[in-house]
């Protein structure tokens, strides 16, 4: 069974819940909003590190002529997306002590931003599946 499948889902949550978590704090900080922030945003780029190793590693063999542009795509928008989040990470590593609300106005935009990276890489990976039959099994599509 390919592993890409059944890793996808979690930086999508978990990213996707530290953005919620930037907007909720932008506009209403708590105490215990930043660290929940913080923690899902490392842990989701460590499962989207997985998610693209996976993804890159369990390519199938034969991918349909017509699915070849999404797939490009897709990729492409993964790695973008790692980079993304892998910066966001190591920029908030500086800004460990910073709770401004402008710094906490910019965190919730860049992170918005990184999920709409992520949710139209998603997007793409769901169309590979679901419109060309990527990564499915003769007679199960």
């Amino acid at each position: 069974m390919p592993l890409h499948p059944a890793i996808v889902h979690f930086p999508i949550a978990l990213l996707s819940l530290a953005a919620v978590l930037r907007l909720w704090m932008a506009l209403l900080p708590r105490d215990w909003m930043e660290p929940a922030a913080r923690l899902c945003l490392w842990a989701g780029t460590i499962a989207l590190a997985a998610a693209v190793l996976s993804g890159q590693g369990g390519m199938p063999n034969w991918i349909p002529e017509a699915a070849r542009a999404t797939l490009t795509l897709h990729q492409q928008l993964g790695f973008a997306t790692l980079l993304w989040y892998g910066g966001v990470s190591l920029w908030e590593i500086r800004w460990l002590r910073s709770t401004g609300s402008r710094e906490r106005r910019v965190l919730a935009a860049v992170h918005l931003l990184g999920t709409v990276l992520l949710l139209s890489t998603a997007f793409l990976g769901g169309k590979l599946v679901y419109k060309f039959g990527v990564g499915v099994p003769a007679g199960q599509g």
